[in-house]
């Protein structure tokens, strides 16, 4: 699978060139003028590369500082979803409660599909595997065979395989 990332350029922070007359710049953690507060999407890419490097943990801070900022980023939501679920079965009710609400949000995002479906699976539910594997069908999606791996098999692929996660662009 190619990991070719767009990479979302960052922004060169740039002291202010003080004059004597201009006041000091703020002492404490508040962003100033030439610092921008980080976007959704620029949250979003940072937890989705912490994804890509399986760090669950710090990949979950970013997606829900991202999601804290914009609840609709459906794609958000799905890699949430993926890294509570990573982190063990005792995440599955919140990971499965952010795969549904990507699939609100964006119904026909095969990712949230696929990766939903691989829950069902682990998690013993063969039937709802399947309806999501017949729903990627039915989109064309080429994730449809690694859910039907994954429903065949009862496990995931090793090393780590990511399907369809990507960064957004700005």
């Amino acid at each position: 699978m190619k990991k070719s990332l767009l990479l979302a350029a960052l922004l060169p922070f740039t002291a202010a060139l003080g004059s004597p007359s201009e006041p000091a710049p703020p002492s404490d953690n508040t962003p100033s003028a030439q610092e921008e507060a980080p976007t959704a999407v620029t949250l979003y890419n940072e937890g989705t590369v912490l994804l890509f490097q399986t760090q669950w943990k710090a990949a979950q801070a970013k997606l829900e500082a991202a999601l804290a900022l914009d609840e609709k980023l459906a794609e958000a939501h799905n890699n949430l979803a993926y890294v509570l679920r990573k982190q063990g079965d005792a995440n599955y009710a919140l990971s499965l409660a952010h795969y549904n609400r990507a699939l609100a949000l964006k119904p026909k995002l095969a990712e949230a599909f696929m990766y939903r479906g691989a829950l069902y699976a682990l998690s013993g539910k063969a039937d709802l595997a399947k309806a999501d594997y017949d729903t990627l069908v039915s989109l064309k999606s080429k994730l449809a065979p690694h859910l039907k791996k994954i429903i065949d098999t009862g496990k995931e692929e090793e090393p780590e395989q990511f399907y369809g996660v990507t960064k957004k662009k700005r």
